[in-house]
């Protein structure tokens, strides 16, 4: 090689160097050592648990001693990994000298072992960068929150209590760790705070707490020696107004609540003294009659007061401390089938995929003549008139002509039957309660575009939006599943930003906040005979908003009514039942399972073997909806699952869509509807609660909208006479599963080596004060080939007792006081033989019979 040509291979070596260096925007900044001059330290997640797919708070604690920095704090799947469903960034500004705490809000796969949290400036360079560990926590798992800064260090272990075959898990905050978006606690089942300054929560932090408590969790704040700081923050959620504090010595009561009848404490401790509110109930008080654990129910959550401090003494060595946690949070309200969100999101992209009334493909005849008219002109036409002017030739001018005229044509016409305007199909969730002044809503969004380009879609409100899960379901064939490419920006709105879609295809977003209440309300008396039975359902609903429900429904416990006619703006309409039938759509009446049973999540339609919400029963996949069932009446509900049939008309299109809302967002988990005593007006409208910024074209809506609005319920029992709690009056709770699945007391299959504990426990407005028959029920199909051994616990004697069932599918137990523990509650064990084969229980429940 001569020199020449070593001289130009040398420069052009130098170049792409040169041009590989300037083009690389992540590359790190190396005009400053960032080891000494910025530092990055992250809090992901909840001690770094999350569930898959719900959104986890990412808190990063960044101190720049360096250069001043403009730029965004990015998570994104490039980096990150496939566990990541897409980017999420928010904007930083960091000075020279500055500290500061940013959180940034993401959602992560099932299978995220880490991610990292990038710093990048305005040109993208990569200034700073940390990794750290995300662990998922399964759908049935248990995720606790315990916020204490206790002098001694704090010993609560809310993760030790555990359920049949359930993990609890717990993460121990400071109250700066509390995020200020409702939203982002959606995984916690409970928070507990203890001995710690509530006086420092930011006002955005308390409105976080008070929207998660309505949406369904449960906070528990404790007194004792710091009942002035612990419930600083706190005061207008607490059921128990604390105002000093006294020595006592009696805590007899507050042990029997724990399930310890043996041991007695001498020594003093402190308890928090006050008035409970109106409405609270007081479930555990000391011989004075000085509250100990005083409960209120707050839209859809619970929030306990226990006016001692379990980290102090004598509590903090009391060794069934788990079992009063346990009794505590197994013993809250049923809650209902649509508590825990969207958690079918192929129904749920179904959903926005099904467009009533909206023609995606040109008529028939359109296209035929279009076609004909095509080959008309290319073919014959063309031919006859060049053979008349004797130019055959020219066919090889023509014909060309004639495609790319005819080419422009269509995409014309392909352009005005599409329109310029984007098409936002929503469909939405709005959840009100009685005593509180906000709703939740949960959407789904599909954009559908007119053609290929880049589209932006934001919202101006508190509500958090990220790209529909994809990641483990088959959507249609109208979802565009490239949202991976999405960035997810986080200010005081979010938006995602720049995603390119295709046109004629569908991109879907989730998105969820709140709203005020509508003026929608109503009441409901529910009457019971002497066998605790309904004799009749009668109340009013009155509707003060500028809403018009349609198909409205109400849900009770004893069944469901239909409004005959829309409830218009100003309407007011009374109905009134005689004998009203339970669960016209063929429900079983089963215990509802406690929130401790239930499933937060999502579910799979690939996994139903693994049980996630399902008994052992394969007809329960039916039984899973009947609450959907409920809503959209029989006849217009396909139990062979959603068709999206482009050819349909209008009408069946909505029901399908309606349909597709309900599963995705609706599941009678263990084949419960779990209404309780509660009553719920149930309707539809066509107009959506919010509306999206759509950045690059104009926009037109589809919209289908669920509301839920919680009656209030005067449940009026007999005046005289013994009152029956029937059997769906309680929750349940698995204390133990030898050898079985995540079964419930409905439709058990007990192989070889089996065994199963239940707790039931009676519903808050179902404690009786007397009991005086405790009826167990048993109910088998095949009696003769059940061999197996049923127990109930004696709470005093701290034993098993066996029950003797025969043939009789309910044995009454007399004089039960010594089988009924806090609250009532009813312990039943089951245990299979190694005897060969299975036995088969359709059912295992318990009634209680006397007086309020």
């Amino acid at each position: 090689m001569n020199w020449s040509k070593r001289f130009l291979l040398m420069m052009g070596m130098s170049l792409i160097v040169l041009f590989a260096g300037l083009s690389a925007p992540n590359a790190p900044v190396a005009a400053q050592d960032l080891t000494d001059l910025f530092s990055m330290s992250i809090n992901a997640g909840f001690d770094g648990y999350f569930r898959s797919n719900q959104w986890l708070p990412v808190r990063v604690s960044v101190e720049n001693n360096g250069d001043p920095i403009n730029g965004r704090m990015v998570v994104r799947p490039e980096t990150s990994g496939s566990g990541l469903p897409n980017s999420f960034s928010t904007p930083v500004d960091l000075p020279t000298g500055s500290s500061q705490v940013i959180t940034l809000y993401i959602t992560a796969y099932s299978n995220a072992r880490n991610i990292r949290v990038e710093i990048l400036d305005e040109t993208d360079r990569v200034v700073a960068s940390e990794e750290t560990v995300l662990r998922s926590i399964a759908t049935r798992d248990r995720l606790f929150v315990v916020l204490s800064q206790a002098a001694g260090g704090s010993v609560i272990n809310l993760a030790a209590v555990n359920t049949g075959g359930n993990t609890s898990y717990q993460a121990n905050w400071a109250i700066n760790s509390l995020p200020e978006r409702a939203v982002t606690l959606q995984s916690v089942d409970a928070m507990l705070f203890n001995d710690i300054d509530t006086g420092t929560l930011s006002l955005a932090q308390r409105s976080a707490i008070r929207d998660w408590v309505i949406s369904g969790g449960h906070l528990i704040v404790a007194g004792g020696a710091s009942w002035q700081s612990s419930a600083a923050g706190l005061e207008d959620l607490l059921p128990f107004v604390p105002e000093d504090s006294e020595t006592e010595t009696d805590l007899d009561a507050l042990l029997r609540f724990g399930g310890d009848y043996a041991t007695t404490f001498d020594e003093q401790f402190i308890i928090a003294t006050g008035e409970p509110i109106d409405g609270a109930q007081v479930l555990v008080s000391n011989a004075d009659g000085l509250p100990l654990l005083v409960r209120r129910a707050l839209g859809n959550g619970t929030v306990d007061y226990l006016t001692v401090d379990p980290n102090a003494q004598p509590l903090r060595d009391w060794q069934n401390l788990s079992e009063f946690w346990l009794t505590e949070l197994a013993s809250v309200d049923a809650k209902p089938s649509w508590t825990n969100g969207f958690s079918d999101w192929q129904s749920a992209n179904n959903a926005v995929e099904i467009l009533p009334g909206l023609e995606l493909l040109p008529s028939i005849l359109l296209l035929l003549a279009f076609l004909v008219g095509y080959v008309a002109l290319v073919g014959p036409l063309n031919y006859l008139v060049l053979q008349r002017i004797n130019r055959l030739d020219w066919a090889w001018i023509t014909i060309p002509i004639f495609i790319v005229v005819f080419s422009v044509v269509a995409r014309g016409i392909g352009i005005s039957l599409r329109g310029n305007q984007i098409t936002l199909s929503r469909v939405s969730v709005v959840q009100t309660w009685t005593d509180t002044d906000v709703s939740q809503v949960d959407q789904l969004i599909g954009l559908l575009a007119p053609r290929r380009d880049n589209y932006s879609l934001g919202v101006d409100d508190d509500r958090l939006l990220r790209p529909i899960p994809d990641n483990a379901f088959d959507f249609g064939v109208l979802s565009d599943r490239s949202l991976s490419n999405v960035n997810i920006v986080q200010n005081e709105t979010f938006e995602a930003v720049d995603f390119p879609l295709d046109a004629g295809f569908i991109a879907g977003f989730n998105t969820m906040g709140t709203i005020p209440r509508p003026e929608i309300s109503g009441s409901l008396t529910l009457s019971y005979d002497e066998g605790r039975t309904f004799a009749a359902v009668q109340g009013s609903v009155r509707n003060n908003s500028d809403l018009t429900l349609t198909d409205a429904v109400i849900l009770t416990r004893a069944g469901v009514l239909r409004l005959a006619d829309p409830l218009a703006p100003g309407d007011v309409q009374t109905f009134n039942a005689n004998g009203l039938t339970l669960n016209t759509s063929g429900g079983v009446r089963t215990p509802a399972p406690s929130a401790l049973e239930l499933s937060s999540g999502e579910f799979s339609t690939l996994s139903l073997s693994q049980a996630y919400f399902r008994s052992s029963s394969q007809s329960y996949a039916q039984l899973a909806d009947i609450t959907s069932r409920d809503i959209l009446g029989a006849d217009n509900y396909d139990i062979s699952g959603i068709q999206i049939d482009l050819s349909a008309d209008a009408q069946t299109q909505e029901n399908r869509r309606r349909q597709a809302l309900l599963n995705a967002f609706i599941s009678d988990q263990y084949a419960s509807t779990s209404r309780g005593d509660h009553a719920y007006l149930v309707g539809w409208t066509d107009t959506a609660p919010l509306d999206e910024v759509i950045g690059g074209a104009g926009w037109e809506p589809l919209d289908t909208t669920l509301y839920i609005i919680e009656l209030d319920v005067i449940a009026e029992t007999p005046a005289t006479g013994s009152t029956v709690i029937a059997r769906d009056q309680f929750t349940w709770v698995s204390l133990d599963r030898t050898g079985t699945d995540e079964m419930g007391p409905y439709s058990l299959n007990l192989f070889n080596a089996t065994a199963v504990t239940f707790r039931f426990t009676p519903l808050p407005d179902a404690v009786l004060s007397e009991v005086d028959t405790l009826n167990v029920i048993l109910e088998r199909p095949n009696v003769v080939s059940s061999v197996m051994q049923v127990e109930i616990w004696d709470w005093e004697a701290q034993t098993w007792d066996d029950l003797q069932f025969n043939r009789e599918e309910s044995l009454t137990v007399r004089n039960p006081e010594r089988y009924l523990g806090a609250l009532n509650a009813v312990q039943i064990r089951i245990q299979r033989p190694e005897t060969g084969g299975s036995v088969f229980i359709e059912q295992v429940a318990v009634e209680q019979i006397g007086s309020f």
